[in-house]
């Protein structure tokens, strides 16, 4: 994968803002075979103008997965000190995709997410869903960007919980919460 570069991708088309989650559980990611495109991708969608980035993105993966999630905190999550200000969690990353239709760019706000428990279905969408691990995502039906970052999830969140295992191990032994 080549590493991030600072020049636009189009900065003369439309940007359409979009919302993607990178959903992880039990060391597998969730795809979904979408039927416009024909390719496996995480879910997710257009941000509406009512909607924060947040919104939509958990908006988009009830529609096309039928799931709930939550977003995998941050390190440091950022706080607000103004009652008027909400501080919404930071994306995993942010990254800016050519559509040949139209064409424009959307500009994806991608997160980290958890499914909570529940029962995956799919839409209209969608040609199916499925959970891959590690090593299902070198198939070459995933697209390289796609595998990177479904690799990273899985690896990120399996860091998680190990460092809040680690955290909950190292109170317990201090006796505090």
């Amino acid at each position: 994968m080549s590493e991030p570069v600072d020049k636009p991708v189009g900065s003369a088309l439309t940007k359409h803002f979009v919302a993607t989650a990178l959903i992880v559980r039990n060391d597998r990611i969730l795809l979904v075979h979408h039927r416009k495109i024909g390719l496996w991708l995480p879910p997710g969608g257009h941000v509406e103008a009512h909607e924060d980035p947040v919104e939509a993105m958990h908006r988009e993966v009830r529609e096309e997965t039928g799931l709930d999630v939550t977003i995998v905190p941050a390190a440091d999550p950022p706080v607000s000190t103004d009652e008027n200000v909400r501080v919404l969690p930071p994306p995993h990353h942010v990254q800016v995709e050519r559509i040949a239709e139209g064409p424009h760019d959307h500009v994806d706000l991608v997160y980290l997410c958890e499914a909570l428990p529940g029962i995956e279905k799919g839409n209209a969408e969608s040609l199916g869903l499925r959970w891959f691990t590690l090593e299902d995502l070198r198939s070459p039906e995933i697209v390289q960007n796609v595998r990177y970052y479904a690799q990273k999830a899985i690896e990120e969140v399996a860091a998680y919980h190990s460092s809040q295992r680690a955290k909950a191990s190292a109170n317990s032994q201090r006796g505090s919460p």
